[in-house]
Protein backbone atom coordinates (compact mmCIF):
# COMPACT_ATOMS: atom_id res chain seq x y z
CA UNK A 1 0.00 0.00 0.00
CA UNK A 2 2.99 2.14 0.89
CA UNK A 3 4.30 1.84 -2.92
CA UNK A 4 1.55 3.48 -3.82
CA UNK A 5 1.76 6.28 -2.22
CA UNK A 6 4.88 7.07 -2.75
CA UNK A 7 3.86 7.72 -6.84
CA UNK A 8 0.54 8.75 -7.54
CA UNK A 9 -0.73 9.29 -10.89
CA UNK A 10 -1.32 12.81 -10.72
CA UNK A 11 2.38 13.53 -9.32
CA UNK A 12 3.74 11.82 -12.80
CA UNK A 13 1.01 14.33 -14.61
CA UNK A 14 2.50 16.68 -12.89
CA UNK A 15 5.94 15.67 -14.17
CA UNK A 16 4.98 15.71 -17.48
CA UNK A 17 3.69 19.31 -17.12
CA UNK A 18 6.58 20.41 -16.07
CA UNK A 19 8.87 19.10 -18.12
CA UNK A 20 7.18 20.27 -21.50
CA UNK A 21 6.88 24.08 -19.05
CA UNK A 22 11.09 23.77 -19.03
CA UNK A 23 11.18 22.49 -22.57
CA UNK A 24 9.31 25.65 -23.74
CA UNK A 25 11.27 28.02 -21.65
CA UNK A 26 14.33 25.97 -22.77
CA UNK A 27 13.38 26.51 -26.06
CA UNK A 28 12.60 30.55 -26.00
CA UNK A 29 15.43 30.69 -23.89
CA UNK A 30 13.21 32.41 -21.06
CA UNK A 31 14.62 32.04 -17.19
CA UNK A 32 12.07 30.87 -14.89
CA UNK A 33 12.62 33.69 -13.06
CA UNK A 34 10.73 35.27 -15.69
CA UNK A 35 8.06 33.22 -16.12
CA UNK A 36 4.49 33.37 -15.43
CA UNK A 37 2.41 30.29 -15.30
CA UNK A 38 -1.47 31.05 -15.23
CA UNK A 39 -3.41 28.22 -13.29
CA UNK A 40 -6.79 27.83 -13.87
CA UNK A 41 -7.87 27.31 -10.57
CA UNK A 42 -5.81 28.63 -7.46
CA UNK A 43 -6.17 25.18 -5.18
CA UNK A 44 -3.56 23.95 -7.97
CA UNK A 45 -0.57 26.22 -7.21
CA UNK A 46 1.07 24.15 -4.48
CA UNK A 47 0.80 20.97 -6.62
CA UNK A 48 2.52 22.76 -9.60
CA UNK A 49 5.42 23.80 -6.80
CA UNK A 50 5.76 20.69 -5.69
CA UNK A 51 6.39 18.88 -8.95
CA UNK A 52 8.79 22.06 -9.97
CA UNK A 53 10.73 21.70 -6.82
CA UNK A 54 11.02 18.02 -7.79
CA UNK A 55 12.12 18.78 -11.43
CA UNK A 56 15.05 20.67 -9.60
CA UNK A 57 15.63 18.03 -7.22
CA UNK A 58 16.10 15.47 -9.98
CA UNK A 59 18.62 17.95 -12.02
CA UNK A 60 20.94 18.22 -8.42
CA UNK A 61 21.60 21.75 -9.56
CA UNK A 62 22.75 23.86 -6.29
CA UNK A 63 20.36 26.19 -7.03
CA UNK A 64 16.96 26.45 -8.97
CA UNK A 65 14.84 29.12 -9.51
CA UNK A 66 10.79 28.40 -9.91
CA UNK A 67 8.13 30.09 -12.10
CA UNK A 68 5.79 31.93 -10.74
CA UNK A 69 2.21 30.53 -10.28
CA UNK A 70 -0.77 32.04 -10.40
Amino acid sequence: MSEIAKRHHVDRAWDRVIAQLRAAMQERQVPASQTLVLLPYAQLIPQARQACLRACEETARPACFLPRFE
